[in-house]
C-alpha cells in the first residue's frame, strides 16, 4: 500500500505541476531546478526548511518559525547533512516516516480488530485519504503520527517507558502531541485500578516524561526569546486564536449555508470535523475512553480558532480509520471509499501542488 500510492501521487503531482497553470499569485518555488522535489514544497514547507537551514525567529504579530515544533525540522538537518539536500532530505524523511507509521497502524489494527480484512481496509483508507498527500510532504503528519501510533501500541502492550518516549517524541513534533501524556496518565491509572497514591504519583510521573518533548522546546523558547509559550502566542498572526473561532460560528453559517455560496474548504474541514468526532465517538465504545479523547481533542482543539486545516489535522485520528475499517465489510461501502477517496485525493493534490490552498 505504501509504495502503490506514494508512486503514483510521485507521479500525479508531477503530471499536476507541469500541465495545470497555478494562480498568478503563487509564491515562488523552494527547489525550481527539480519539479519532482519541488511539487511537496509548499505552504508551511518554507517554515520547516528555514527552521532546518538558518534557524528560528520571532517577529511580533507576524507569522513566525516559532510556532512550528522542533523535531521534524531537527531531523531534517540531519538527513540534509547526509543527502546534501533539504528538501529531498524532508521527502525521504516523510516517506520514511509514512512507511514505518504504516507498518505501526497495521499492527496496532491487528491486535484492536481482530481481523486482517478490516486492518487491511483501516490501513488502505489512511493511505487513500484526500489529504494523504500530506504524509509525503514536508511536513509533520508522517513523523507526528508515527510517535502517536507507537505510543498507543505500546500502552496497548502495557510497555509504559516506551509509551512515554513515543509520547514526548509527538510533544516535540507538533502541539497535540501533549495530549498523549493525558492518555498516559489515564491509561497508567485504568490498569492500575487507581489503588493509591503511589499509582497517581507513578502515572504523574509518566505522563510528565510524556510532555518532554514539549516542555523542552519551551525551556529553548524561554532562553532564545524570553517567551515560553511563543508558540502559542504567535497563532493569531496565522489567522488562529484559541476561542476567537466561538463567535464567528453563526456568521460562518450564514455565509456558507444560508446567503450561501458554500465554500469548498469549510465544507471539505466541516465533513472531516464529522468524519473525526463520530469515529472517535464509536472508538470509545469499541476501545476505550483514551482513543476517543486523543481523536476529539486532535480535532476540537484546532476547530476552537477556526474550521481551517481539519481535513489535515484529521490524518492524526487514527481511530476513525479503525472504525471505517470496520464498517466498510459491506461491499458497497468499500467501494465507494475506494472511489471517492483517491478521486478527491488527486484533485487536492493538484490544487496544492499549484499553490492553492488546501489544509
Amino acid at each position: 500500500m505504501f509504495f502503490l500510492t506514494r508512486i503514483t501521487l510521485l507521479g500525479a503531482a508531477f503530471l499536476a505541476d507541469i500541465t495545470l497553470p497555478g494562480p498568478p499569485e503563487m509564491a515562488g518555488r523552494i527547489e525550481p531546478t527539480n519539479l519532482w522535489l519541488d511539487v511537496w514544497a509548499r505552504w508551511d514547507s518554507g517554515f520547516y526548511l528555514h527552521i532546518a537551514t538558518e534557524g528560528y525567529y520571532l517577529y511580533p504579530d507576524e507569522p513566525s518559525a516559532v510556532a512550528f515544533f522542533p523535531l521534524y525540522p531537527l531531523l531534517l538537518k540531519g538527513v540534509s547533512g547526509l543527502v546534501g539536500n533539504p528538501v529531498l532530505a524532508g521527502v525521504l524523511l516523510s516517506h520514511l516516516s509514512f512507511a514505518l507509521a504504516l507498518m505501526a497502524f497495521w499492527k496496532l489494527c491487528l491486535q484492536l480488530l481482530n481481523d486482517q480484512a478490516s486492518a487491511r481496509r483501516a490501513v488502505l483508507y489512511l493511505a487513500i485519504f484526500p489529504t494523504s498527500f500530506y504524509f509525503s510532504a514536508v511536513y509533520t503528519e508522517s513523523l507526528s503520527l508515527l510517535w502517536v501510533l507507537l505510543a498507543f501500541y505500546a500502552l496497548h502492550q502495557r510497555r509504559w517507558k516506551w509509551a512515554a518516549l513515543g509520547a514526548a517524541l509527538a510533544s516535540a513534533t507538533r502541539v497535540t502531541g501533549i495530549l498523549l501524556a493525558g492518555v498516559l496518565l489515564l491509561e497508567y491509572l485504568r490498569a492500575s485500578g487507581v489503588r493509591g497514591k503511589w499509582q497517581w504519583l507513578l502515572g504523574l510521573a509518566l505522563a510528565g516524561l510524556g510532555g518532554l518533548g514539549l516542555l523542552s522546546y519551551m525551556a529553548f523558547l524561554a532562553i532564545q526569546f524570553d517567551d515560553p509559550l511563543a508558540f502559542w502566542s504567535v497563532q493569531g498572526s496565522f489567522s488562529r486564536e484559541i476561542g476567537g473561532f466561538i463567535g464567528e460560528i453563526r456568521p460562518l453559517f450564514e455565509q456558507n449555508f444560508l446567503t450561501g455560496p458554500i465554500s469548498w474548504n469549510v465544507l471539505l474541514d466541516l465533513l472531516a470535523l464529522a468524519f473525526g468526532i463520530t469515529g472517535s465517538l464509536i472508538a470509545a465504545r469499541r476501545w476505550g475512553l483514551s482513543y476517543a479523547l486523543f481523536g476529539l481533542l486532535s480535532l476540537l482543539i484546532p476547530f476552537s480558532s477556526g474550521t481551517g486545516s481539519l481535513s489535515r489535522y484529521v490524518l492524526m485520528v487514527f481511530p476513525a480509520f479503525m472504525v471505517l475499517g470496520e464498517a466498510a465489510e459491506r461491499p458497497w461501502l468499500d467501494n465507494l471509499i475506494r472511489f471517492v477517496f483517491p478521486l478527491l485525493l488527486g484533485l487536492l493534490l493538484a490544487m496544492h501542488v499549484n499553490g492553492i490552498f488546501v489544509a
